[in-house]
């Protein structure tokens, strides 16, 4: 292809590839959650590929709680 982009390229490749972006710049779970629009912060670890998943799991152990008590932006009352 004359664009050098993968035919079989999906918008699903497009969104996976921001959010690890966004992750690698940010290191915020919470703000690639948010930009996903998942309701469980797991959904999001599928999206940001490898990372240091023993730290990541104690980090996530202790903040889970707390992550899954706050609302999305489209929960917040209006």
């Amino acid at each position: 292809m004359l664009s050098g982009v993968n035919p079989r390229l999906t918008p699903h490749d497009l969104r996976r590839t921001v959010a690890k972006r966004v992750y690698d710049i940010t290191c915020d779970l919470r703000i690639v959650q948010q930009l996903l629009g998942h309701r469980h912060i797991t959904s999001t670890l599928h999206y940001i590929g490898a990372v240091d998943r023993s730290a990541l799991r104690d980090a996530l152990n202790q903040v889970q709680p707390i992550i899954d008590a706050l609302p999305l932006g489209s929960e917040r009352p209006q």
